[in-house]
């Protein structure tokens, strides 16, 4: 059955019109209008335009069939989700830059506890460029009435790159945890005595973590931190791209 047949016997079955009373109005006999529907016969363009007035639609959507694309509810969501996104790293990102430049750095007067607050918060710059990458992708997709990739390995692209963050995530809760733990104490310590006086508070997460933390937030980081943000927002746009979007279908007239 072409696509056309298909149309046509859909069309005629959402607004209620049996054979006989469209093969009336377009004055011809039921059986030719039981062709069309089993692709024993196509209707020439006039009479799919006259088919398109019948149903209330346009030649397109007889030879194509109906758009479907994303409610807009679901579009106004994801604007939002992306445009607070955008908002807390541009905000995480400006505040992390200021207090290492180099004029903060030497007349900031807590700049030991604020560097310790960075150190806790900055692996979440990845994540939240994710997030952005996600989100573009899907409002892309939502606004295109698009569908996600398909491909043979959809699957482990998909799941490898949400496995990715993840162990991410998982692996850099103890240097967060850490550093936010280390920030708070000497908080509490700085304000309890009403002291300016020098605090030590050390950060211990094992011998191997501890290699590892070092190496990435002194060499690793610094040096490849844009190429990091392009392969996380990457991570979050090919997660997007090979999910599937359920339950914000709604059907809409081309």
């Amino acid at each position: 059955m072409s696509d056309i047949a298909k149309n046509i016997k859909s069309l005629r079955k959402k607004n209620k019109i049996s054979q006989e009373e469209l093969a009336g109005k377009l004055y011809v006999t039921r059986q030719t209008i039981s062709n069309y529907e089993n692709g024993k016969s196509n209707p020439d363009i006039e009479t799919l335009q006259q088919l398109a007035e019948v149903f209330g639609t346009d030649l397109d959507s007889m030879i194509y069939g109906e758009r479907k694309r994303v409610s807009n509810k679901y579009i106004i969501q994801t604007s939002v989700l992306l445009a607070i996104s955008l908002i807390l790293v541009v905000m995480l990102y400006m505040f992390i830059d200021r207090v290492n430049s180099t004029p903060y750095m030497s007349s900031g007067k807590h700049v030991i506890e604020l560097i310790e607050v960075i150190h806790a918060i900055s692996p979440l710059l990845p994540v939240g460029l994710f997030a952005i990458g996600v989100f573009v992708v899907r409002l892309i997709i939502q606004i295109a009435a698009g569908k996600p990739l398909e491909f043979k390995y959809k699957k482990i692209v998909h799941y490898f790159s949400l496995g990715f963050i993840v162990t991410y995530v998982i692996f850099m809760l103890p240097y967060m945890i850490g550093f936010a733990g280390a920030a708070i104490h000497r908080f509490r310590f700085l304000n309890a005595i009403k002291s300016d006086r020098d605090y030590s508070y050390t950060v211990d997460f094992g011998e191997f973590l501890n290699r590892v933390y070092f190496y990435y937030s002194v060499v690793w980081y610094p040096k490849y931190k844009y190429l990091f943000f392009v392969f996380s927002m990457s991570l979050g746009c090919l997660f997007s791209l090979t999910s599937t979007i359920k339950k914000q279908i709604v059907k809409e007239k081309v």
